[in-house]
């Protein structure tokens, strides 16, 4: 499985994220930035890179949190 997460806005508040799977978008997501979000991209963040995704399975994120525009990986 590939998921990708794109980063399609992001302020104090809140963020929007759209997610695609196997290249299909899945949905777009919105949530608090600090609260919901960060632990949301650490957690998908670790299952991949903690060696529990399967073979040919990958992560990918794009754009910026805020807050200063950081980037997201």
């Amino acid at each position: 499985m590939k998921i990708y997460i794109r980063i399609d806005d992001s302020n104090a508040a809140h963020t929007r994220l759209t997610v695609f799977v196997n290249g299909a978008n899945t949905g777009t997501l919105c949530m608090r930035t600090e609260d919901e979000v960060v632990p949301f991209l650490l957690l998908l963040r670790s299952d991949f890179s903690g060696g529990r995704a399967l073979k040919g399975d990958s992560y990918f994120e794009s754009g910026y949190l805020w807050p200063a525009r950081r980037p997201a990986a």
